[in-house]
Parts: C-alpha cells; structure tokens; sequence
C-alpha cells in the first residue's frame, strides 16, 4: 500500500497536481507597491510569497505548507522537566503512525539506530498551518542527551528527521546567560575582540558646548543607541542578577552582568539633560540607519531629538521609565561603581520629581493620561530602588499608591487599560507586570500580595484561554483589540514569563506548559520552523546585522541575539523593509496570520521588521528562561 501511494504521489507532483497560485484580477500590484514606495526609486526589491509548493495537495484554506513532511519542535531544546511536542503537517491527507526518538551521539548504521523512546501519533485537527495536523508527545521522556524525531507513518513512506534536539538539566539557565552575553557583542566606544576595534570614540552631544557620549549598546542591527529602549534590558539583567547570583560568592558570571549594567548606565548618565530629559539617539542625521559598514569606520555622531516607536524621549513616560531601570540596576553597583551608583541616584530623582508632578486632570498633562499605566509601573518601580538607596516612609506610601494605581487598570478579563480614561487597552510589553512582580516580593501586606496573584492569574488566563488555537500551543497576541496567532517575540518571551511566575503562585501545570510553548516558539517551535535565537538551533539564514560588513561575520550570526521575529501577513502587500535605505523586502499578498520571514538570503537581509536583532527582545528572553529554570525546580 506504501509503494502505491509514494509512486502516485510522484506521477501527481510530475504533473503538478498542486493547485496553481491564485491570480485575482481585481489586484493592481503596481498601485500597491507605489502606496510602499511612496514615490521613490528602490535601489532593491525582493518579493515574500507564500510556501505552498508542497509533497501533496493543499487541505482547503490552508495557506503554509513543507515542502516534505516534517515534524517541528524546539531546535533549542528542553528541560527534562518540560512539556516537549512536535507538530507535523500532512496537508488534505489523514495519516496515522507513531514517531521515534533517535539518540544521535549514539547513532549505529541502519537499521540498528538507537531508539531510545516510541510513541503514538493523535490527531490535532485542521488548520491553516499546515491543513492537517498530528502531534508527537513525548513529554515524559526525560532522559538527557541530544536526539532526533522520526516519523513512522502507516500510509507512506515520506518523511525528514526532525532537527536535532538536546534535553539538558538547567538548559534554560544556560540560555539565559547566553542572552545576556549578546549584550557584550553590541557595546559602543571598546573593541570588541574578534569583531571590531573601539568604535565611535568622538560621539557627542552639541549644547553650548561638545561633550563626550561614548559608551552605552549598539541598540539593534545598526549602530544607534536609544535611550528609550533602554528599561527592558536593564531590569532583565538585574532580575538575571538579583535571582541567580546575588546570593551566592561573587562569580565570573555575576561580575559579567554588572560589568554590563555598568557600561550602560554610564552612557545614559552622559546624555541625560539638566532638565532631566533625555536625548533619544546618537546619530550623524534624521536617517541614523544608514551606515552600513564597520562600526569604527562610521564619522562623528551627535545627540539629537528624534522619536521612535517607543516614545518621545522629552516625555514623562520616558523619563521615569529610564529612570526606574537605571535605580534598578545600580542598586547592585553600590559596591563595585559606587560613583555610579551615586550618579544612577541622581539621575533618576530628576525624572521622579517630573513624574510625580503629574496632574492627571489638567489639560497640561493630556499626553501623559494616555501613558498613565507606564508612569503608574516605572514610579512604584522607582519607589522601591529608590528605598534601596534612601529608608524614608515617604517612598514606601507612593510605592503602595502606585501598585493600587495599576491593579485598578485591569479589566475584569485580564487585560491592563494604558490610559487614565481607561479607553485603551495595553496589550504590548511594559512595566506593568514586572513592578507588580517586585512589589510583590517587597511588600507584607496580605491584601496586596493576594490582589497581585489575582492580577497574574487573571492575565495568564486570558491568553492561555487561547493556547488551543493552533497546535502549537502558544497564547498569540492581541493588537487594536483583534487577536493574531503570529506573535514577535516581545510578546512570547513576555508572556512566557508572566505565565511561567502564575505557575509559582498557583501550581497549576497549564500555565508551565502554555509557557514553555510560548518559550519554545523563539526556538523553533512556530510554523516557520525556524530558531530566531542567533547560533541555537536551525535559524532563518537571514540577518538583519550591520555586523555583516565584517570580515569573518558575513553570515549575520551574533550569538545568542533574538530577532524581532515573525510578522502576520495580512492579505496584502506586507512591508518587511528597509524603507530607510531604499532597499524593500515586501510580503506578496501573504494570507492573514501567514509566518513571514526573511529565509531567502544569506548574511545581510533588509527585511528588518522580523529578522533584526533588538536589545528589547533579548530582555523578554531573559526573563522567561529564568523564570522558566525556576519554574522547573519547583
């Protein structure tokens, strides 16, 4: 029966039986691209179109396929503890079957390979990833080792090997410390060994008169430095600190991290204003990107006023955020940068005085209304450093007005309103829960400690209601209110940890799960079946890295660099970039919810949105494969 299938699966595909790529005439593609383009002349352009080309016939509104039939799982392994699952598409067909683990180190020649663990194949149902789906689970195979997933199926005999897979103990402690390593390969001002010399040694900042603002990261796949960008990763790597290496004998790991706290909060002194605002990027022009070559190639740079997506960088919002980070992190410099810690001090007192200032209901403060939530989160963050530096009652008071503030802006569906009107919902990355996290390990009072677990719980449970949308098992994310089964990978490293915490409060093993899932996607386990952690795993082959100018480095891989990750398509023309340079990378009418990524180049890639490397992301991983390690010793 296998025989006859394969051989008419291959008079089927001689003949291309797959169905043809849809025309619709009512597309008018150069009208399209000319709204994209805006007028101007691209130096490059290069087309995203859907992966449909497929072993078999496409299940009705299916709208990504593999080219062979493939099982996908997490590239950068697991914990032996942890929920482990592959999802394999088998498009119109219904198949059945069991699937094996292959131990690799131990691999003999055919057929006496090592299978270590069988199990049955269930059905997952239909889906527009892959029409129809099975999963393997093999979550109760705990063994360390590194492996391999075959596919044994009853009505043929097409298959590919998995990836190879490792299950490791404290694998995830060991990727957050990788995480956290990337930062060393983005500082600014020092040569960095094996990549670049001391790079952009004469940046400065242009008032009355020039002062030096060296220092500080390299923010993304360009050479900017943004101090707006700033708040994740130093709570991440002060989170990293406080909970893995604060209480035990100084270590070469531990020193690392406040090394590279340090050199950023030395940068984000330097640029603070008198006023206590803060220049938002170091850059020769209005176009900062452009510079593609070698870092320490690139001429004099200077502080200027230029707002990005996360904020204007004169705004209280961003101020208190930068400020409530930096307090943050110095409390651990006290003793190694005690000038710096001073000067963290100081820094943050000046955008505190501004933000508690705040007069909700007067028309001055109309922006900042609608970034009540962020202001709420950075000052009770605020308040509790600044209780590290200085016991005074007054800082303890506002810290409990200010978690009051923020668990009044959720809704009763879990989801936090990011303005004073309660209008808008936030339902992106923030300070939110991570201030209540701290908050809730500083405070004694039961009634807040309760509310706060209430507040996790409520949140966890909005998205895990959705985890059962795809086989994958991830949460997805919500954005103007629609929900996207496609989420970057902010997103997933943020809920990972969210839902990885409200297992430690509550034991209940299907916020673990649904956040190893969300974990997992970064590393492989998404319908692009891709590892968007630079140097773990099978990745895109894409990099969006000026990095790629170096000799040595022209694959784009940064180690342990997470890239922005998958965007949605949505129905049309989808721009990935680089709009700055002129050079477009566009998704071709890509279905709703298609996983669009660069994997068509090597090295350099102009498709930023999904495939640059950005400090942020790093943060959100950070904290989820911390908590995740924690989670998995309880």
């Amino acid at each position: 029966m296998k025989n006859l299938f394969v051989f008419a699966t291959l008079v089927c595909m001689a003949f291309s039986c797959n169905a043809p790529e849809k025309q619709e005439k009512t597309r008018d593609v150069d009208a399209d691209l000319e709204k994209i383009l805006k007028g101007t002349e691209p130096l490059t352009l290069r087309w995203i179109k859907a992966q449909t080309e497929s072993w078999s016939d496409l299940s009705v509104d299916q709208i990504i396929a593999q080219k062979t039939i493939k099982p996908i799982l997490a590239h950068g392994g697991y914990e032996p503890w942890a929920s482990k699952k592959a999802v394999i598409w088998t498009n119109n067909e219904e198949y059945t079957g069991k699937f094996e683990i292959i131990d690799v180190q131990r691999n003999s020649q055919p057929p006496a390979e090592p299978i270590v663990y069988t199990g049955e194949l269930k059905k997952a149902g239909n889906h527009i990833w892959g029409g129809n789906n099975l999963i393997a689970d093999f979550s109760d195979f705990k063994t360390p080792g590194l492996y391999k997933l075959r596919l044994r199926l009853n009505e043929t005999y097409e298959t590919t090997d998995s990836y190879y897979f490792p299950i490791k103990e404290n694998l995830y402690a060991e990727l957050a410390e990788k995480a956290a390593d990337w930062f060393a390969y983005q500082k600014c001002g020092v040569e960095v060994e094996g990549w670049y010399e001391a790079c952009h040694l004469n940046d400065a900042k242009l008032e009355s008169e020039e002062k030096c603002v060296t220092g500080g990261w390299h923010d993304a796949g360009d050479y900017n430095k943004w101090p707006t960008y700033t708040p994740p990763p130093l709570v991440a790597l002060s989170m990293l600190y406080e909970e893995q290496y604060h209480h035990k004998e100084e270590n070469k790991k531990g020193r690392e991290i406040l090394d590279e706290l340090a050199w950023e909060l030395s940068f984000l002194c330097k640029v603070q204003k008198d006023d206590g605002t803060f220049y938002s990027i170091i850059s020769k022009e209005d176009k900062p990107w452009l510079w593609a070559g070698v870092p320490e190639l690139e001429e004099q740079r200077v502080g200027v006023n230029f707002n990005v997506g996360n904020g204007d960088p004169a705004s209280i919002s961003s101020g208190i955020k930068i400020g409530a980070a930096v307090l943050k992190s110095a409390i651990h410099l006290k003793q190694h940068y005690p000038e710096l810690a001073d000067s963290s001090l100081n820094l943050t007192k000046k955008v505190y005085d501004r933000a508690i200032a705040v007069d909700y209901n007067t028309k001055e403060y109309e922006q900042d209304k609608q970034d009540y939530l962020s202001i709420q989160s950075a000052l009770l963050s605020a308040n509790l450093s600044l209780l590290a530096f200085e016991e005074d009652e007054k800082y303890e008071k506002d810290a409990e007005k200010r978690a009051e503030a923020i668990l009044k802006a959720q809704s009763p569906e879990g989801i936090f309103y990011s303005d004073y009107d309660q209008e808008s919902k936030a339902y992106w990355p923030d300070m939110y829960l991570t201030a209540l996290y701290d908050y809730y390990h500083f405070t004694e009072n039961d009634r807040l400690k309760k509310s706060i677990e209430e507040a996790f719980i409520n949140y966890s449970n909005f998205y895990v209601t959705h985890a059962e949308k795809s086989a994958f098992g991830h949460t997805g994310k919500y954005e103007n209110n629609e929900f996207s089964l496609i989420m970057e990978n902010k997103t997933a490293g943020y809920n990972a940890w969210a839902l990885a915490f409200t297992y430690s409060l509550t034991g209940d093993e299907k916020y673990r799960e649904t956040a190893v899932h969300n974990f997992n996607w970064i590393l492989g386990y998404n319908p692009a079946d891709v590892s968007m952690m630079a140097g773990v795993g099978f990745g895109p082959g894409a990099y969006h890295h000026r990095y790629t100018s170096i000799p040595g480095h022209e694959d784009g891989i940064v180690p342990g660099g997470v890239l922005n990750g998958i965007k949605a398509g949505t129905g049309d023309l989808l721009f990935l970039g680089d709009e700055g340079a002129e050079n477009f990378v566009i998704g071709y009418y890509l279905p709703k919810d298609y996983p669009a990524i660069d994997t068509d180049a090597r090295g350099w890639t102009y498709a930023w949105w999904p495939n640059e490397y950005h400090i942020p992301n790093n943060a959100y991983f950070i904290m989820a494969a911390n908590m995740l390690s924690q989670a998995g010793k309880k």
